[in-house]
């Protein structure tokens, strides 16, 4: 099936008011919108100082603090990131910005998409354009999950490239003040808790939902937990929340040598050893005339009896 950009769908599937992006109403009506951004921006700007206040505020409340932060492992280091609710509640305060994602090209197995975020004021524009797969998995899909999964792909990595529009436009100083107040939020909504029971809580989190040992925890700290502290708590839920909403692998943060094997123990199980004569079966490598070839035949345990070596000669 070709693919047919969002100018040849159907109008329904364009647009909510049914109108072409290609057609003159539709033309006329998106460029009196930007024109009346653009107009708002230039006869309001931004007031930085109010607007990072607004930030500041916001980031008090602890329903978002506790929805605010990721943890990204770069360099072998653990850094801290806005989540992509952070990173919207930081756009709203600022003001003067459009951002979102739209379809450029639809087939039946991906998409194109594009995800943006224009600042009005200083007429800067961030963009990512990007490739989504919605294969169907499996054997059959039920028909509203099959036509649900193009949609929830798109949102999903849209949601992630919006992120980082958002977070290339607005300024470093002010993301890392939003960060350190939602870290301080969190620390003074636990307060009355023992640290070691809040550490514990999260680790007994990351084993349930996602099967990483207190091991593979220490490893990534770099130290036992017992010495953990606020920031190492705050680290690790920014960890839990990023393998929650998929921002993130478990992979990324412990790697499968350290992840538990059957014994617990935290190292990787021993690999089986190869049994003697197995490529007998295979076909043996030719050996030197006169060689000797020694196969231990079946112990009693085997249910077999016999001596304790079979020993044949090569031809």
């Amino acid at each position: 099936m070709e693919a047919k950009s969002a100018a040849q769908r159907d109008p329904a599937e364009v647009g909510g008011a049914g109108l072409r992006i290609d057609s003159a109403p539709g033309i006329e009506r998106a460029t009196a919108e930007l024109r009346a951004a653009l107009l708002m921006a230039r006869r309001f700007p931004r007031n930085e100082a109010g607007a990072l206040a607004k930030v500041m505020r916001a980031c008090e409340r602890p329903a978002l603090a506790q929805e605010a932060i990721y943890a990204l492992r770069r360099a072998r280091q653990l850094s801290l990131s806005p989540s992509l609710r952070l990173a919207r509640v930081i756009a709203q305060a600022w003001g003067n910005l459009q951002l979102g994602t739209r379809e450029l090209v639809r087939d039946r197995e991906r998409a194109q998409v594009e995800a943006f975020c224009w600042d009005l004021e200083s007429n800067v524009r961030e963009v990512r354009v990007f490739d989504v797969s919605y294969r169907p998995r499996g054997k059959a899909q039920v028909p509203h999950e099959e036509s649900r999964r193009p949609y929830e792909s798109v949102a999903a990595a849209g949601a992630r490239r919006q992120r980082a529009c958002i977070l290339a436009l607005i300024p470093q100083d002010v993301v890392e003040a939003a960060l350190s107040r939602c870290e301080a939020t969190l620390a003074e909504l636990d307060a009355e808790i023992p640290l070691f029971s809040r550490v514990n809580s999260t680790i007994e989190r990351l084993k349930e939902e996602h099967h990483v040992s207190r091991g593979a925890v220490e490893a990534l700290l770099g130290y036992p937990i017992d010495q953990a502290g606020e920031a190492a708590l705050v680290r690790l839920r920014a960890v839990l929340k990023a393998l929650r909403d998929g921002f993130a692998r478990r992979e990324d943060f412990f790697p499968l040598a350290s992840e538990p094997r059957r014994g617990g123990t935290g190292l990787r199980a021993p690999a089986p050893r190869k049994a003697l004569g197995k490529n007998a079966a295979r076909g043996t490598r030719a050996a030197k005339p006169g060689a000797q070839i020694i196969t231990p035949a079946p112990g009693p345990e085997s249910g077999a009896g016999g001596p304790d070596s079979t020993v044949r000669t090569a031809d």
